[in-house]
């Protein structure tokens, strides 16, 4: 056993106490309040007892270049095969004891382990090591960690909500630990403005969690954030503009959709927007996706639409679309015949370019369609609020 060489957890840090240089230092110190993640702890593999080391420990060790398992056997069965006899109290007295030591303001921390098993860990500890144990993760750390695991590969909308909406709810509890106190402190502040982003925002921080652990990223044992978003309601639903009930129907009758367009082609300063829309109406398409599409994305000859990127204003243009990378959408004769005669009137290569830029902006492709939220004036609603407002369909987003 390499004499003098104990070693104390307080906050954290492991600070080492070496022939009693360092005791009175190390008395001076009160331990904070232990947390389950940072015991020692009995589990078993293939029915043997073994011992498992906090992380923050290992870790610590290994930055020095020592070799120390997480996980030590100690050699027996949990259960005895020839009394029956359970070994665990054993098990846990040995995981107590060091417990103790590692616990004690005088660290007695013995990192050979011979001071409570009969076999050394290592020969090749170095008994002046100083080593500072990495903190677990905060929520903003964890969160971020999160984030390169889970975006790549995800449409550019989705990268955005998830680093800015959900990140900003996150945001007031950046520093915080993982533990419960903060997970119940996260869901009183949602439950008193409640919304459906800081509903999400917590589930996927309870998911994140359960990818932390398994990446072994933080040492808890139990996610405090999981369930914490029932009960949570998603603030309030979305109405109808115009009557301010929820909407009753999925999708216009053909004689609305028919009254819409022609509705747009009578406008002076909406009509820009006919072919646009007269285009969602018979694909069913994204507004993202069909702001995006250039005729290099239709092929005449074998009858075919590839979406297979969106445009957003905030984003700009992003390959793939929401949910998938691409995907075909057939031509009949009646939407192959129109986009010929469109793309013969055109010069662009943008099916649905933009004024004064290469595409057209979403944002007032919508005011075209609801209104102008500048101005609420009459004379300002957009096309489709104003028939809603005429009594002469159900009014649906676009």
């Amino acid at each position: 056993m390499l004499e003098g060489l104990i070693f104390g957890v307080y906050d954290s840090i492991l600070i080492e106490v070496s022939d009693g240089v360092n005791r009175e230092m190390a008395k001076n110190i009160k331990p904070k309040s232990t947390r389950t993640f940072n015991k020692v702890q009995v589990k078993t593999d293939k029915g043997v007892l073994r011992l498992q080391f906090p992380k923050p420990l290992v870790d610590a060790l290994a930055a020095k270049g020592v070799k120390f398992s997480r996980f030590k056997s100690l050699g027996k069965r949990e259960i005895d095969p020839d009394t029956g006899e359970s070994h665990r109290p054993w098990a846990e007295a040995i995981a107590s004891r060091i417990q103790a030591d590692l616990d004690h303001p005088d660290s007695l921390f013995d990192p050979t382990l011979v001071k409570y098993l009969d076999v050394k860990v290592s020969d090749n500890i170095d008994p002046t090591l100083t080593l500072a144990i990495t903190p677990d993760l905060t929520v903003g750390q964890l969160w971020e960690n999160f984030l390169q695991y889970h975006l790549p590969g995800k449409a550019a909308s989705t990268k955005y909500v998830y680093e800015n909406d959900y990140s900003k709810k996150l945001r007031p509890f950046w520093n915080e630990q993982i533990d419960r106190e903060t997970a119940s402190k996260m869901r009183g502040a949602f439950l008193d403005s409640p919304n459906s982003t800081s509903k999400k925002a917590l589930q996927l921080l309870a998911k994140a969690v359960d990818w932390a652990v398994s990446e072994e990223k933080i040492s808890i044992t139990k996610n405090p954030f999981k369930g914490m978003s029932e009960g949570l309601k998603s603030g309030k639903k979305r109405l109808n503009k115009v009557t301010g009930f929820s909407n009753k129907f999925v999708a216009f009758t053909q004689n609305e959709v028919e009254l819409i367009l022609s509705a747009f082609l009578q406008d002076d300063k909406r009509r820009k927007y006919y072919d646009f829309y007269k285009f969602k109406f018979l694909t069913g398409c994204r507004t993202g996706e069909a702001i995006a599409l250039t005729w290099d994305d239709i092929n005449f000859t074998q009858g075919v639409i590839l979406f297979n990127k969106t445009y957003l204003d905030r984003t700009g243009l992003s390959e793939g679309t929401k949910t998938e990378d691409s995907r075909e959408f057939p031509l009949n004769s009646k939407l192959a015949d129109w986009l010929c005669a469109l793309k013969q009137s055109s010069n662009k290569n943008v099916i649905f370019p933009g004024e004064r830029k290469k595409y057209m902006c979403r944002e007032a492709s919508i005011k075209a369609w609801s209104s102008d939220i500048k101005n609420i004036s009459q004379d300002r609603d957009g096309i489709v609020v104003a028939l809603a407002k005429q009594g002469k369909l159900e009014y649906l987003p676009p």
